[in-house]
């Protein structure tokens, strides 16, 4: 008389169970959401600090000619990648994680200028640099041509793209302030420290990259060999043969 409702409870209890199994997984943090939020702040950290340049211009940690130039590359940097990638990747899911990777660098720029950090915080230019190159150096190695290479060659490439991204950077700078500054009279140990860090950057997203590729191998290679390896089990009686 009593397994009725008994069975009914439990019914009920597995339905709403499954409810909410089915509304945590909705609301899961996955790899792309993170991504996707990740990107988002940092776009609007970019646009904060443009806007909050415009309003201010006065302030005294945007006098530097070197802010002036960056903040012509603060609205590049937050436009023109989305618009590539979107253009690059119409009827495809969008790459939330390229976007943040490629948003980080003019993020940490704007940040540190409009709060004057590269005043306030001799290593600040210098973190800067590793965060920046570190991101696009692991940025570049996840090109599918790559991955096809020997993981030596994926890793060094991985490094040369950080380490060439780097070189290009300081003769952006060189181009866009310090040759018509007073800034040259410290512009050469800038440069070095500013190329050391970005290849520091760099070699630790080859050295991951490495150590990733090598991880993979050696799974590979586990799996062949549980797949390949005789099937276990007691030894046919030789009253069968």
């Amino acid at each position: 008389m009593d397994e009725a409702p008994v069975t009914a409870s439990a019914a009920s209890q597995g339905k709403r169970v499954r409810r909410l199994d089915v509304a945590v997984g909705s609301h899961a943090v996955t790899p792309d959401r993170a991504w996707r939020l990740a990107s988002l702040i940092l776009r609007g950290t970019i646009a904060a600090a443009f806007l909050f340049a415009l309003v201010g211009p006065s302030l005294p940690q945007l006098q530097d000619p070197a802010t002036h130039a960056r903040e012509i590359a603060w609205p590049i940097g937050l436009l023109l990648p989305p618009t590539v990638l979107f253009v690059c990747n119409r009827g495809g899911p969008y790459p939330w994680k390229v976007d943040a990777l490629l948003a980080l660098p003019f993020a940490l720029d704007a940040v540190g200028n409009v709060l004057n950090l590269y005043h306030r915080w001799d290593l600040y230019d210098t973190m800067n640099h590793f965060v920046s190159w570190f991101a696009l150096a692991a940025l570049a190695s996840t090109l599918a041509p790559l991955r096809r290479l020997p993981p030596w060659a994926h890793a060094g490439l991985a490094l040369g793209a950080g380490a060439l991204g780097a070189v290009a950077w300081e003769l952006g700078e060189y181009a866009a302030f310090i040759h018509s500054s007073d800034y040259t009279r410290i512009a050469y140990t800038d440069t070095l420290s500013d190329l050391a860090a970005g290849t520091a950057g760099a070699s630790l997203a080859a050295a991951l990259v490495l150590l990733e590729r090598r991880h993979a191998q050696a799974e590979s290679v586990d799996s062949t060999a549980d797949s390949t390896a005789p099937a276990s089990g007691p030894a046919p009686s030789p009253l069968a043969q």
